[in-house]
């Protein structure tokens, strides 16, 4: 009897052991990891524009699932790998511009052009148990940057296919993109489920700064110089303003009328030039800048030196960027605003001397008067000094026939 027992106890673990074993015919399901792909992020500006200082990123999450239907095929949802409550599988790189970069991707479009940058979206760390399709979402975060404007559409539609070969093996067979968050399926002739998508395309949008300087007045020089000084904050780092000069002097000689020439030179020199000892040669002259870069702080600070019916044009400035411009019109009546003929076709510059970009060019003007009347009375200084010519002459005269009476 109690062999039996032994027996019946040791039947009965070696079953249980045996239905713990892998059969020999049991085979594991394939998997499969994702691969990458890539999109394209355009920005899109003025053709005369440099490329500004600009970021764009990116999220993805699973998209909605789709069921299978007649002609249809069915859509899960893709699966994702999260790591406090943020996804670590799969990602999307980001898109950096820098300011002035030169940017292999260029296309001009009439006025406008359009530089390019690659979006890899990473898939690698997902992993694929059966074939099927896989659907996500990509939504661009809103911009950060001055002057630029997302796409009028946020959200893109990522479709991962994953197909078996004959023998079991999946295989990632390609992906599709579509404009804006699909829920429709892909139909199992090929059809589509929505507009397909080769990325995103975001603007820069920014504007010019105009300043012109008029003289008026019977005692005012047309040739005098005016020192006018541009300030910029709020922008950028290292972004890069074009001005256009084609309305000034690009260079002065420092024999010109200006005023104060100081502001150019070194300490050592204006010590000089107090005690009278500074001669100046004709090749001195001061430059003035055709590019102007916003330092580390945000700001620029440019003196420029305008004479009678001169203007500058300070080129693309995003708006948020604030500018002040003050002049020194020197023993000149310095007036707001200004009626002339300036750079860009402007016949009249604003009172504006602060404010800050927004989205349209500004403009402001400096008008500098100096009169005089002349005193009356002037008869009385121009008298005597017609009475001593005629006494001039008549000496002539009488000393010509003297010489003539003595021959």
């Amino acid at each position: 009897m109690k062999r039996m027992k032994r027996i019946i106890a040791w039947t009965a673990v070696t079953v249980l052991l045996l239905a713990a074993m892998p059969t020999a015919n049991a085979e594991e399901q394939p998997t499969v990891n994702g691969g990458t792909f890539t999109f394209v992020k355009e920005l899109e500006m003025n053709k005369e524009t440099d490329i500004p200082a600009a970021e764009m990123k990116f999220t993805i999450a699973a998209g909605s699932a789709a069921a299978y239907s007649e002609g249809k095929l069915a859509v899960q949802a893709g699966p994702v790998k999260k790591s406090g409550g943020e996804v670590t599988a799969p990602t999307v790189s980001e898109v950096s511009f820098t300011p002035g970069e030169q940017v292999t991707d260029l296309q001009v479009e009439g006025e406008k052009k359009i530089a390019s940058k690659t979006v890899t979206v990473d898939f690698t760390g997902v992993t694929f148990a059966a074939p099927g399709i896989y659907r996500y979402v990509i939504t661009e975060e809103n911009a950060t940057s001055q002057g630029v404007t997302n796409d009028t559409e946020a959200k893109r539609t990522v479709d991962v296919y994953v197909n078996s070969e004959d023998d079991g093996t999946l295989v990632i067979a390609g992906y599709v993109m579509y404009e804006g968050e699909v829920t429709a399926a892909p139909s199992q002739d090929g059809t589509a489920a929505g507009t397909k998508s080769k990325g995103y395309k975001n603007t820069y949008e920014a504007h010019n700064l105009t300043i012109g300087v008029v003289v008026k007045g019977n005692q005012a020089s047309r040739y005098k110089y005016f020192a006018v000084t541009v300030d910029l904050e709020n922008a950028a780092p290292g972004t890069k303003y074009k001005v256009d000069l084609s309305d000034a002097s690009e260079t002065i000689p420092l024999t010109a009328e200006i005023k104060p020439i100081e502001a150019r030179r070194t300490d050592a020199r204006r010590m000089s030039a107090a005690i009278g000892a500074l001669r100046l040669a004709p090749s001195d002259t001061i430059t003035q800048p055709s590019e102007l870069t916003v330092g580390t702080d945000g700001k620029v600070h440019q003196v420029y030196y305008l004479r009678h019916d001169q203007s500058i044009q300070i080129k693309d400035i995003a708006p948020g960027v604030s500018y002040t411009a003050e002049e020194d019109p020197d023993d000149y009546e310095m007036s707001l605003g200004a009626e002339g003929t300036f750079v860009g076709g402007y016949t009249s510059l604003t009172a504006n001397v602060s404010g800050t970009m927004a989205n349209k060019d500004e403009d402001l003007g400096f008008t500098n008067t100096r009169s005089g009347a002349i005193p009356t009375g002037v008869m009385l200084t121009i008298v005597p000094g017609v009475i001593i010519v005629g006494i001039a002459v008549a000496g002539v005269i009488v000393f010509s026939r003297k010489k003539k009476e003595n021959e």
